[in-house]
């Protein structure tokens, strides 16, 4: 079972299916490699056809939506995490524009020569305290923090972790928080 989850590229466009095929580029991985796609809703309103945005880039796997946004990183970590894919992507789509994780197994980072830009050192849904025990981390540790459902505000921190070169940061949401440590 792994133990890791790693963040292999990210892409942020208005258009759903740019996103995820920026996303898939980006990390050099074909369409056919991925197993698993969980969408967040940021308006529980908007109800996408997610098959055909699947279809457009050439993905074939299942896909699962879940609201708010950033509970969709969670959940496509869970699935590597319980060995069900070693390739997941987390989508989340908000009106102004989709943001698109690739996620990796260890496995599969090694196996495919990935090049990870971070990893989820850990995520509770018991709040940012629990991920923080989990991560045997202190919150002076975490030098960027971002608060919102949207899964914008992992591209945002991400960003943010690359331009300050540092090293942990925490996205939290009501009890929902991760925490990623950048590698």
């Amino acid at each position: 079972m792994s133990s890791d989850v790693f963040i292999v590229s990210t892409a942020r466009n208005p258009e759903p299916a740019a996103a995820l095929q920026q996303a898939l580029e980006l990390a050099s991985l074909h369409p056919a490699q991925i197993r698993d796609a969980v969408f967040g809703l940021d308006d529980p309103l908007s109800r996408p056809d997610l098959d055909s945005v699947l279809r457009s880039v050439g993905l074939t796997c299942p896909a699962a939506r879940v609201s708010p946004s950033v509970r969709a990183i969670f959940f496509a970590a869970a699935s590597i995490l319980s060995d069900d894919a070693e390739l997941s992507l987390a989508v989340a789509l908000a009106e102004e524009a989709t943001s698109a994780f690739a996620l990796a197994s260890p496995e599969a980072v090694g196996r495919l020569n990935l090049f990870p830009r971070a990893r989820i050192g850990a995520r509770s849904l018991a709040g940012q305290e629990a991920a923080l025990r989990q991560a045997g981390l202190a919150a002076t540790d975490v030098q960027v923090c971002k608060e919102g459902e949207r899964g914008a505000s992992l591209h945002e921190l991400l960003n943010e972790l690359e331009a300050s070169a540092a090293r942990w940061g925490l996205i939290t949401a009501g009890d929902i928080a991760l925490l990623i440590e950048q590698l």
